[in-house]
Formats: C-alpha cells, sequence, structure tokens
C-alpha cells in the first residue's frame, strides 16, 4: 500500500461514525459527561479518583495524572497492546473497511489473512444456520436446545448452528463456493485425513459462533450430538484465533461489565446463554475448562473484578484453585462462587430461578477467604501429614503469587501470616521465609499483570535548538496558522533527535497537505509511539496555557537564525576568510537587533 492510500484509509477510518473516540473508550471505560468532554477512570495506571478526560471535539484523550494521551488509535494500542497497525486494521473492521495494509517483511500468504480467513468463517456461519433450521438435517440439534430449554428467540440471538453427521459435505460445499483447502485447514472447516483427503471437522455437532468484540465471526465452538469422546470441538490457532486469548459472550456482555465492574465467569457456553436470558448480562465463559492469562487479560480491559461462578463439584472446585491463581497472577480482584446441589449454572437457574442465582453471586467470597477456608477443612480434617503438608504449601504459593502481584499489602500479610502460623504451628519466621522463596520464584514466573502498554516518560532533546524547535512544534499544535510564517525554519533532515525529525516532519506533510487547516488528531495519526502521542498531546495542553503564540514563535526562530550563523561561522572559519568576515558580522548584527528580546527564557522549561 503506497503512503497516499495509507493516509486515505487512516482517514476514512478515524473519521468513520462508529469510530468517534468516545464510542470506542466506552467500550473499555465508564465514561461520564463532564461539561464538554467526558471523564472515567484512567486504565493505565491505578486510578480511584477519574483522572481520564475524553474530548469529542478534539478527538483525544488524556489523563492529569499518568500522562496518557493521543487519539483513538493511540488508546487501542495502548489497552490491548497493539502496533498502529494493528489499531488500524481493528478499528477499520469495527468501521467495515477493509484493511490490507501489512509493513512489506511480513507478506501475506492467502491461509494467514486474516480478511479473508474471516470470509471463511462468514461464509461457515451461514452453513451452520442453514443446516440448522433444516426441517431434516437440524431436528437432532435443534431437540437439544429443547431439552435445554433454549428456544427459538435465544437460538437466533446467539446464532446457534450445526454440522450435519456426513464425512465431507461442507468441506465439498465450501470448495464448490470457491474456498481453498489450505484455507479450510486453517480456519478448521475440515481436517486432513492420513489418505489425503478433507473430512469435516465439526461433523454431527452444535455450534456455538465465537465472536469477538467487533463482532467477528473469529472461531466456533462445537458440542457433539453423538457418541464422540471429544464433547467439545474448537477451532485451531491461526491469525483471527486463539483460545487462550478469547473469552465466549464477551461480544454481548462487554458494556454490563463496563457498567458493574465487574465479571462473573463460567464455563460453558450454554451458561452464558442462559444467565444473559435471566437477566445476568455481565456473564463470559472461558473456552474450556481452564482459565488461561490472557483470558484475565481480555477481561481485564472492561473491568478490574471477577466472580467466578463454577460447578460445586471436585473438578469445579480444582478449576476454581487454577483459575483464582490466574487471576491473581493478572493483579485482578477476584471473588468465588459455587453453584449448589452439584448443578452448573444453566440447569441452576432453570429449576431455582433469577433471586437464587442472584443470592449466590451477591454471596461471593474474596478469594483469600475462599482459600483460607478450604485450607482450614483440610487441616481439621484426618487426613494424613503429607496431605496437610501439600495444602499449606498450595496456600504459601497462592499468597506469595499476590505478593508477587502486588495484591497484598504488608498489613494484610503479616495479619495473614500470624494466622496461618496459629493454624499449622509453624512459626512466623519460617512461613515468612519459605513466602520470601516462593515469591521470588512467583515474581520471575510472573505473566505481566496486564497488556496495557505502560506510559513511558518521554524527554525531548536538551540543546538549545532542538528547544526551539519543540517551542515552535508547540505553538503549531494550538495556532497551525503560524506555520506559514515559519515553514522555511522547519527543517527536519538537520535535526538530531529522531523523535523531534518525525514530529517535524508529520507537520510538513500536513502542512503540504492541508495546508493550515489541520488539527492535533490529524497530527497524532502520523505518529506511531504511544509515549511520543502522549507527550505531544501534554504539549498541546501547556501551549494553550502558556497563549502568546505570536511573541514565542519570534524567540524560537530568532534563535534558530542565531543557530544557523554559528554553524556558518564554524563552516567557513576552515574554508574562506572573507566568508568568516561576513558570517561574524552577520551574527553581531542579528545579536544587537534582538538583544534582551531573544527571549531564550520560554525555551527553558524542560
Amino acid at each position: 500500500m503506497d503512503n497516499l492510500s495509507r493516509d486515505n484509509l487512516k482517514e476514512r477510518i478515524r473519521n468513520a461514525p462508529g469510530n468517534d473516540i468516545v464510542s470506542v473508550i466506552s467500550e473499555h471505560l465508564d465514561l461520564q459527561r463532564k461539561g464538554s468532554t467526558y471523564v472515567g477512570l484512567c486504565p493505565f495506571h491505578p486510578d480511584t479518583h477519574p483522572s481520564m478526560s475524553v474530548n469529542p471535539n478534539m478527538q483525544i484523550f488524556k489523563c492529569f495524572a499518568c500522562g496518557a494521551g493521543g487519539d483513538v488509535f493511540k488508546f487501542l494500542q495502548m489497552r490491548e497492546n497493539l502496533t498502529f497497525p494493528q489499531a488500524l486494521e481493528r478499528l477499520g473492521l469495527r468501521a467495515g473497511i477493509e484493511v490490507n495494509f501489512r509493513p512489506k517483511r511480513e507478506p501475506r500468504t492467502a491461509a494467514s489473512d486474516p480478511n479473508m480467513l474471516l470470509r471463511v468463517n462468514n461464509w461457515a456461519q451461514r452453513y451452520f444456520r442453514q443446516k440448522f433450521l433444516d426441517k431434516t438435517l437440524g431436528e437432532t440439534a435443534r431437540e437439544y436446545c429443547r431439552q435445554r430449554e433454549l428456544g427459538d428467540e435465544l437460538i437466533e440471538q446467539w446464532g446457534l448452528g450445526y454440522c450435519p453427521d456426513s464425512w465431507d459435505d461442507m468441506s465439498k460445499a465450501a470448495m464448490k463456493a470457491g474456498i481453498s483447502e489450505n484455507l479450510l485447514i486453517e480456519s478448521g472447516i475440515s481436517v486432513k485425513t492420513k489418505n489425503g483427503t478433507l473430512m469435516d471437522n465439526y461433523k454431527h455437532r452444535l455450534i456455538f459462533p465465537i465472536i469477538d468484540t467487533m463482532g467477528n465471526y473469529i472461531g466456533f465452538g462445537g458440542r457433539t450430538l453423538g457418541d464422540d469422546k471429544r464433547k467439545y470441538v474448537n477451532s485451531p490457532a491461526n491469525a483471527i484465533f486463539d483460545k487462550s486469548n478469547c473469552v465466549y459472550g464477551l461480544d454481548k456482555a462487554r458494556h454490563a461489565v463496563v457498567r458493574d465492574k465487574f465479571a462473573v465467569l463460567v464455563e460453558g457456553y450454554t451458561d452464558v446463554i442462559m444467565s444473559h436470558h435471566f437477566g445476568f448480562d455481565n456473564v463470559v465463559a472461558a473456552l474450556g475448562t481452564s482459565v488461561t492469562d490472557g483470558q484475565i487479560r481480555l477481561i481485564k480491559r472492561f473491568a478490574g473484578q471477577v466472580v467466578m461462578l463454577l460447578d460445586s463439584d471436585i473438578a469445579g472446585r480444582a478449576a476454581a484453585d487454577r483459575a483464582l491463581s490466574v487471576c491473581i497472577r493478572q493483579g485482578v480482584d477476584v471473588k468465588a462462587a459455587f453453584v449448589p446441589d452439584g448443578k452448573d449454572p444453566c440447569e441452576f437457574l432453570l429449576s431455582a430461578g433469577e433471586d437464587a442465582m442472584r443470592d449466590v453471586i451477591d454471596g461471593a467470597v474474596d478469594v483469600f477467604d475462599f482459600k483460607w477456608r478450604h485450607l482450614k477443612e483440610e487441616i481439621e480434617a484426618d487426613g494424613s501429614t503429607v496431605e496437610k503438608h501439600s495444602s499449606t504449601v498450595d496456600f504459601l504459593r497462592f499468597v506469595a503469587e499476590a505478593l508477587a502481584a502486588g495484591s497484598i499489602d504488608d498489613i494484610s500479610r503479616g495479619l495473614l501470616v500470624r494466622r496461618l502460623a496459629g493454624l499449622t504451628g509453624m512459626s512466623v519466621e519460617q512461613i515468612n521465609t519459605r513466602l520470601e522463596r516462593l515469591s521470588g520464584n512467583a515474581g520471575r514466573n510472573m505473566v505481566q499483570a496486564s497488556e496495557n502498554r505502560q506510559v513511558k516518560s518521554f524527554k525531548p532533546g536538551n540543546s538549545a535548538m532542538e528547544k526551539a524547535v519543540w517551542e515552535i512544534v508547540e505553538v503549531i499544535i494550538n495556532a497551525p496558522s503560524n506555520i506559514d510564517s515559519i515553514r522555511e525554519y522547519i527543517e527536519p533532515g538537520k535535526l538530531d533527535d529522531i523523535y523531534l525529525k518525525e514530529v517535524t516532519a508529520a507537520l510538513l506533510k500536513l502542512y503540504d497537505a492541508k495546508g493550515c487547516d489541520f488539527t492535533l488528531a490529524d497530527l497524532l495519526a502520523e505518529i506511531e509511539e504511544t509515549e511520543l502521542a502522549s507527550f505531544l498531546v501534554k504539549l498541546a495542553d501547556e501551549g494553550e496555557k502558556k497563549q502568546f503564540y505570536t511573541e514565542r514563535i519570534h524567540s524560537a526562530v530568532e534563535l534558530i537564525k542565531y543557530n544557523r550563523k554559528a554553524e556558518a561561522i564554524k563552516s567557513a572559519q576552515a574554508s574562506d576568510s572573507d566568508q568568516f568576515m561576513q558570517a561574524i558580522k552577520e551574527l553581531k548584527d542579528l545579536h544587537k537587533s534582538n538583544g534582551k528580546n531573544l527571549r531564550l527564557d520560554t525555551l527553558d522549561k524542560w
């Protein structure tokens, strides 16, 4: 893609109605209107008072506490740890605009092209729905849904489908529709047998489409309706799907999760569907029995608390132990709740109703209380010494993970250690020694608590020349009309500061394309580094407060002139004595004409 096409594409995507910055950020944060702007808790640092401001008129965001700032692209880059091209693609998909950009060093193949895979999945979803609705072929799937009390409205809302009990009917239909064999295998629609032929991967299964937060069909989960030993089959990992980084139902639950400030995490597809049907619209499910770090990181983008709602059988409790540890590693506030009577959430809702389920969720216990109760039961039971020792070590390992993640403060740690000493008979010193060792291991193995891009401090160059150019940038960001008078003094190629070079080049590019009619959001769209974008937002805010644009431009330009004359003297000194003397005279005249008006003090802000 050439630069002109890419620039046009960026502008189309940024200005698409669905990509308004308030709309995009509202899917991640709970924003409240405050005058002409919106405010919310900043996701890039521990924020207890709304520090982030979102300006719909300027199409920028800024945190007045940690300094994060930028446009809609930068928010997604920082929030989801994306590169600029990835953020461009994400917002392009949201707006229904196809993005074919890839760096030259990353050539696409048909099978690894996300857009091609999305087209295949769209075709597959239509196929699954058609077969589900077929009066003959889909009867088995419809009967299963009736038994689970999934009505027609729910089935349509969640897009459930069916893959017939055939060896390769779907594969043949796909190839007839022009889908290549490589794409069928890459998407998981088909698998290749030992003799080299294609076989339908989801044969005789009820299909649950997996949809991302942008509304794209990124994968499928299939539940067997026969005697296949594999109860569930999911799409394989590919360019658009990775089970360990996806959460079922988040496309429908994300607004409720932001609203309620917590997500309820269950195990099964039907648990999610029935929960939403009964009004629990912040319920999502992990894709499989084991909750992963990637899934918790995804949920954390929308809320900092998770309630684990799992089956009360032994397997459910074991899954809870694993899931709670994952949440702690990711720095998420987590509680545990168990559905009584050995039922799964879907069964419990159908038998006990909405109020009973609400009591279960409201009664969720803090993760440390849950783990403590479990340890106490094990210690007080008539088990062997080995079993009690194992339970104690498991608890200590859990506490160590919490310490490494910063989830326990010093006071809580002291109280916990004393309680543990009283329960186990270990000394406080022994427990602390063990925790120190385990905490060190946990810290070394710790997955980062958040995928959010951390805000790094950005420092511009320190030379007087660089300060002068940054001063000009600050003015132009706020008053673009000034660029007409100083265009000749902006020379990116002669600057040593790579960031200043990038910013000035972007400003000149905008000036050549739009004249003086460009905005801060236009400039931010030209900048790919999030730290530099945050600095530019800060620069704009500081410049607006200072005002006096004409005076500041004059001072900066005079310093640049002075610097140029000084450079000319250095050059002439080694070659031409007449040229050298002329340069000295011009420098003296410049200094004399400006005198104290050379306001270099305005450049000493860094």
